[in-house]
């Protein structure tokens, strides 16, 4: 298994980082029931969709720009970054329930980091690995990302 990893060190930070993709993705797959908290606080069925849309512009501003953002920051910083501001959002969605503006942009913040997130760690992914396996691994590494919403709902 080793051989697939550009060095020893490698195969760590592999392991590591599907296990924090995992769990950052699963907690981005709870957000399923997103709605009904929002039915719960009496949201209309318009300010509902607005806040579960939130994340799609950016999102694709994020992923749009994370080439230009990594040639001045590494993939590692800009991992915790998006890290942080996926984490703010969901602490900020946590008091902001109760506010349509408030919760649409916290939603929006988890996805501008998520957004972040998927490309940066994609290409250090790619980075840690080598040999002839490299997609099998980088198959297994981009599964992190769906496979929590097997999960999700569980786990809410």
């Amino acid at each position: 298994m080793t051989s697939a990893f550009a060095n020893n060190s490698s195969q760590r930070y592999f392991s590591l980082l599907c296990l924090v993709t995992f769990l950052g993705s699963l907690s981005l797959s709870t957000l399923i029931f997103l709605s009904a908290l929002l039915n719960e606080e009496g949201y209309s069925q318009q300010a509902i969709g607005s806040v579960l849309s939130a994340p799609l512009i950016p999102t694709l501003i994020a992923l749009f720009s994370a080439g230009a953002v990594l040639q001045r920051i590494s993939c590692i910083r800009l991992m915790i970054i998006s890290q942080a501001l996926m984490i703010l959002g969901f602490i900020g969605l946590e008091y902001a329930l109760s506010s349509i503006p408030l919760s649409t942009i916290f939603r929006g913040l988890i996805g501008f980091g998520s957004g972040f997130y998927f490309s940066a760690s994609m290409i250090y992914i790619r980075s840690l690995l080598s040999g002839p396996r490299i997609i099998y691994f980088f198959g297994i590494y981009a599964s992190m990302f769906p496979l929590p919403n097997a999960f999700g709902p569980i786990v809410a």
